[in-house]
């Protein structure tokens, strides 16, 4: 940032259930095709949309014991992020 004249956003973004697609913190993302979710940005061609700060507290299909804490989300898994944006920035 450049002498606070910036002012990127933080976000929380769903995570599209994709099987293959692992989205972890400091991943890219891009927009998913339904125009409501986000996916990992993998390709040059894709146009990223922000930055993975952190991973929401997501309910998984495979723990019965509610939401807990990740480090990534899993593909299959879907859920939420906090992503940070900036539509000036030039992410590559």
């Amino acid at each position: 940032m450049s002498a606070g004249t910036r002012n990127p956003k933080r976000v929380q973004r769903k995570v599209h259930v994709d099987p293959g697609t692992n989205l972890m913190v400091g991943d890219a993302y891009k927009l998913n095709a339904d125009g409501e979710s986000v996916e990992r940005a993998v390709l040059n061609s894709d146009t990223i949309l922000g930055i993975v700060e952190g991973i929401t507290f997501n309910p998984l299909p495979s723990v019965s014991s509610g939401l807990v804490a990740q480090d990534y989300i899993k593909d299959g898994d879907g859920g939420w992020i906090i992503g940070i944006e900036d539509e000036q920035a030039l992410l590559r």
